[in-house]
């Protein structure tokens, strides 16, 4: 890249003790083989040597720059990418993942040629090492994509995934938004992919994989998900609350089939929350926190994205708070016991 080379990607990526992980990940973007990009590393108070890595990779490529600053969580640190990002383009990727090589620069190309504000795209997951031995594509020339769509139709017509790494977004776009991830919040894709999808006027889906999403015990994401992590159940209604509160500003604006899926996303956060907080035991406490932020009871998911008897039964079941305490009680015994 040179010195006057307008960017047309900045790559965000929050960095806490990967110190195992994160040579992979940053090698797999200088392996997209780009100029017009600039990989922007958020060194989150790391206290093992993914600092000094960070500063080694920068060291090297003059596309790399870091900031190291005190930890402030996933949210805070993309954030900070976001104020330091010079890029038309902004994609947020997780310091223990990769990217399939030579994926990124067919994505920014169809983005850039129609001017979106949202291109979205594919991912696989798996281990680590099997992803890795697989990741030999060089991109595909005879890319399909949609139509260009605004917001309300995609979300209409796609099941998406409020993770943020299965889009690029344009960084005037989202700034226009006044969108920051909630920092203090975990599940802070909810609260930012489905508003930035909602009020998008250009979006695209490309059928290609650029994302690959380990899993393994110690990733990002598992962290998030462990049974024994209480205080994430306040966020699952967090997020269901920022999704109603935006439906009941503007509902009036979506079509039907946005609406059912809008509300059917919010009401999945509760749902899901439910189901953890009963394995935690904390059915009650659950249920209380909800009506506490007129979440419960609550309306049932969208059909089309959960089909089936089961989601019926299930969502029966919790909507009648007695039954459901009175099935939640063996898991506190159990976890009181344990």
């Amino acid at each position: 890249m040179t010195p006057h080379q307008e960017i047309s990607i900045s790559i965000i990526i929050p960095v806490y003790n990967v110190e195992r992980y994160l040579p992979v990940c940053l090698e797999s973007i200088v392996q997209q083989c780009m100029d017009d990009y600039e990989v922007i590393l958020v060194n989150d108070g790391s206290t093992d040597s993914s600092g000094e890595i960070c500063d080694e990779y920068v060291g090297k490529h003059p596309q790399f720059r870091v900031i190291h600053q005190e930890n402030k969580g996933l949210s805070g640190a993309r954030n900070t990418g976001i104020r330091e990002a010079k890029g038309e383009y902004l994609y947020f990727v997780d310091s223990d993942d990769f990217l399939v090589f030579g994926s990124l620069p067919q994505v920014l190309e169809v983005a850039l040629h129609n001017d979106l504000e949202v291109a979205c795209f594919n991912s696989i997951s798996g281990e680590r090492d099997v992803l890795w031995t697989k990741n030999t594509s060089t991109g595909n020339n005879d890319l399909r994509t949609s139509q260009v769509m605004n917001g309300d139709e995609y979300i209409a017509t796609h099941n998406f995934l409020a993770t943020v790494w299965w889009y690029i977004i344009k960084r005037e776009y989202l700034l226009s938004l006044n969108l920051t991830f909630p920092e203090g919040h975990r599940l802070e894709d909810g609260s930012f992919t489905p508003f930035v999808l909602l009020h998008a006027n250009r979006i695209i889906h490309i059928d290609t994989t650029v994302y690959c999403y380990v899993v393994q015990p110690g990733s990002i994401m598992h962290n998030k998900e462990r049974e024994r992590n209480f205080n994430m159940l306040a966020d699952y209604a967090f997020v269901a609350r920022n999704l109603i509160d935006e439906y009941e500003r503007c509902g009036n604006e979506m079509s039907s089939k946005t609406s059912d899926r809008w509300m059917g996303l919010a009401n999945s956060y509760i749902f899901f929350g439910l189901i953890k907080a009963l394995r935690l035991g904390k059915a009650n406490y659950m249920i209380k926190h909800l009506k506490s932020m007129q979440l419960y009871p609550f309306t049932r998911l969208y059909v089309v994205d959960y089909p089936g008897i089961k989601w019926k039964v299930l969502h029966w079941l919790m909507n009648h708070e007695l039954i459901w305490r009175m099935l939640c009680l063996p898991f506190k015994i159990f976890k009181q016991y344990k």
